[in-house]
């Protein structure tokens, strides 16, 4: 009874412009997608390297994402850009997650999420995965583990500890 690996669809770019297909990859197993990844998808603009990727979902976009929201597949923000971000905090209506972010309020670089984000997130019941593994997301000078901390403790004091999790994305 117990789930050991949950398949993720990081990027999205095999759903090109048809929402259908969610339902195929839905049927193998896929139960948590990002429209984005650092670049643009017919879906959505990903985090980039910077702070410029401040598109909405597109209208397949939407539809997918509403899909998904039937479906029961879980929705990851963590390489949307801001204004994905933003919009996703408008249309969502279950929670969802950020797999691997950390605190804007701590290490100031675009792709972390400010009080406000992490506060709707947790509203909804999502979680936010803290990037543990990924230096600068923590700490641009000092990426140490007392900095991970940190967030994971800012995300307790924003939103709760049900809303806190560790999000490394990769371990090299």
């Amino acid at each position: 009874g117990k789930i050991a690996f949950i398949i993720a669809l990081e990027g999205a770019h095999a759903i090109g412009q048809d929402p259908a297909i969610l339902t195929s990859l839905f049927r193998t197993g896929v139960r948590v997608v990002s429209m984005a990844h650092l670049g643009r998808t017919f879906l959505a603009d990903g985090s980039g390297l910077d702070d410029t990727s401040n598109s909405r979902l597109t209208p397949q976009g939407i539809e997918v994402f509403q899909e998904m929201e039937r479906l029961g597949v879980v929705f990851d923000i963590s390489h949307l850009g801001l204004g994905g971000v933003e919009h996703v905090l408008e249309l969502a209506t279950r929670p969802f997650l950020a797999t691997h972010s950390a605190c804007l309020g701590i290490t100031d670089i675009h792709r972390n999420l400010g009080d406000v984000q992490i506060k709707a997130i947790a509203q909804l019941g999502g979680v936010i995965g803290v990037a543990a593994a990924i230096p600068f997301f923590i700490d641009l000078e000092n990426p140490s583990a007392d900095r991970v901390v940190d967030h994971i403790e800012h995300v307790i004091a924003t939103a709760g500890i049900d809303h806190v999790g560790l999000g490394p994305d990769f371990v090299d």
